[in-house]
């Protein structure tokens, strides 16, 4: 019979699949990485993943400081010594980790008294013979940080070298996204903190002005003007029976004429502010009053002016007191001026600050100036100067005779 010939290759292929296996194990560990976006969960998933991955006793997580120079430790997992560890920071220009994060690769110091930049930790032994693996965490072609591994028995290999920076890799993107998801935490809790703190200030202005006498009110510019806010105040002195009321009206009707809105517009907006500007205004029903405004054009960002802020007070009642004063004061001065009798008014000094006419042959600019004394004899003054004082003390007429 034929005899078949069997021919058989036999390959050794345990360290590709240790190679498979490690690849798969490095795979699950990114999966565990990204489970969590909370910095510190991922901070700690990293430091557990890779001591069991590189089968080490202990690792430092090092943040590289925003000046550049200083190493801040986040993370310890190497016991008794982590308090020691987490208290001591590192200087790029004096450290092992330094050398990395300046060289932008992992490195492995398998002895590190050869290493001059080496630094010791205080608290922690100083016979510490271990080896130790360090790799960055590279964002963007930035190294943030670092990731420091440490083994008391074994050295560390290049393969070694290969997992921990492909681990840095996965562990870096861990970090990306923990910071972006911390930074975006960070801003919205900013702005709910503004949003609360714009709502109470606008409640607070609001009760403010609607406590306030006056009429206070947010307007736009230009001839006609619309009202953006107003307090209850400004509603009543204008005579309107709610606030939506009021807001629908175009502004220039609440002027005694159309030409006074824009005037005041146009001042506003070429001045910047107006002080106490007496305004000829009209009520819902027709009736005028005068109201003293003092407002301002505020500007956005770029310079344009968006709305006035301004307030409103009903001074009718003291323009009218004040017209009143103005025409008894003219009334007074007629009557003066045309007395056949000669009055004076003087200061406490006795100086002379009006005289309605002539004196002595002077004129009334020749006189006003001077002193009652400066008028008579010296041998008058003492008893001038007691009756000045008289009147000054008791604040009542007295008649004195020269």
């Amino acid at each position: 019979k034929d005899k078949t010939l069997l021919q058989a290759t036999v390959r050794d292929i345990s360290e590709r699949k240790k190679a498979e296996e490690l690849r798969e194990k490095l795979l699950d560990t990114a999966r565990h990485l990204t489970r969590s976006l909370d910095l510190n969960t991922v901070l700690d998933q990293i430091s557990k993943q890779a001591i069991s991955l590189l089968d080490c006793h202990g690792i430092t997580i090092y943040m590289l400081d925003k000046d550049g120079v200083t190493i801040n430790p986040a993370l310890s997992n190497d016991p008794p010594y982590d308090k020691m560890v987490l208290a001591t920071k590192l200087n790029i220009n004096k450290s092992l980790t330094g050398k990395v994060i300046k060289a932008k690769k992992g490195m492995i110091f398998n002895d590190t008294a050869k290493e001059t930049v080496s630094f010791h930790v205080p608290g922690t032994p100083e016979s510490d013979d271990d080896y130790i693996i360090i790799s960055p965490f590279i964002i963007d072609n930035k190294v943030i940080g670092t990731m420091n591994l440490y083994r008391g028995t074994s050295t560390f290999s290049t393969d070694d070298l290969v997992i921990v920076n492909t681990f840095a890799v996965y562990a870096s993107t861990a970090i990306k996204n923990a910071k972006i998801y911390e930074d975006l935490m960070v801003e919205m809790k900013e702005r709910q903190l503004a949003e609360k703190e714009a709502q109470i200030n606008e409640e607070k202005y609001r009760t403010l002005t609607e406590n306030l006498p006056l009429g206070v009110y947010r307007d736009t510019p230009g001839a006609r003007g619309k009202f953006i806010e107003i307090n209850q105040a400004l509603v009543e002195m204008f005579g309107y029976k709610d606030k939506n009321s009021m807001m629908k009206i175009n502004i220039s009707k609440l002027y005694a004429s159309p030409r006074l809105r824009k005037k005041f517009s146009d001042k506003l907006l070429k001045k910047g502010h107006i002080n106490n500007e007496e305004l000829q205004l009209v009520k819902q029903d027709g009736t005028r009053f005068v109201g003293s405004s003092t407002a301002i054009a505020v500007k956005n960002d770029k310079g344009k002016i968006i709305h006035y802020d301004g307030i409103i007070e009903d001074i009718t009642e003291r323009v009218v007191l004040r017209n009143k004063l103005i025409e008894n004061e003219e009334k007074y001065r007629s009557i003066v001026n045309n007395s056949p009798d000669i009055i004076m008014r003087v200061d406490p000094k006795g100086t002379i600050t009006y005289i309605n006419s002539q004196y002595a042959g002077k004129t009334p600019e020749e006189v006003i100036g001077k002193t009652i004394y400066d008028l008579m004899p010296s041998e008058f003054h003492d008893k001038a100067k007691d009756s000045l004082r008289k009147v000054i003390d008791t604040v009542e007429s007295f008649i004195y005779e020269q």
